[in-house]
């Protein structure tokens, strides 16, 4: 369990200390999950923010007519994501403007659960 914690404290850390290009407002947020070199990554659309995607889920859900595919560029079913023993990640992508059109579903891993914790404790609403 200590392990983990130190694990889960340096990929925070490394989060946080990331130098970003200024050029390019999308590397701006941090909360964009980093992407897996190779996998497919559609052409013309933006990656949508952990934020978003958090305020998609609690507003509308999934979008309607979204198309989802495989980490090779597969299309695959609606509930592909939700299939097996294991959960897995979908990231969503939108179009110019913000309509979200295609879903990449991400087998589960420990980096991405490590990533997924952090993030669900950045978003976290602040009690005072």
């Amino acid at each position: 369990m200590k392990n983990n914690v130190i694990y889960i404290f340096i990929v925070f850390i490394y989060i946080v200390s990331c130098n970003t290009n200024n050029s390019t407002p999308q590397l701006e947020d941090r909360f964009i999950m980093p992407s897996i070199p190779g996998d497919y990554e559609p052409k013309g659309l933006r990656k949508v923010s952990i934020m978003e995607m958090k305020k998609i889920g609690e507003t509308t859900g999934i979008p309607p007519g979204i198309v989802f595919k495989d980490v090779k560029g597969n299309t695959v079913s609606s509930d592909y994501y939700s299939s097996g023993h294991e959960p897995k990640y979908v990231q969503f992508y939108a179009n110019s403007t913000g309509q979200v059109e295609e879903g990449v579903v991400h087998e589960m891993t420990p980096e991405l659960k490590a990533m997924m914790m952090l993030m669900r404790l950045a978003t976290m609403p602040v009690r005072e």
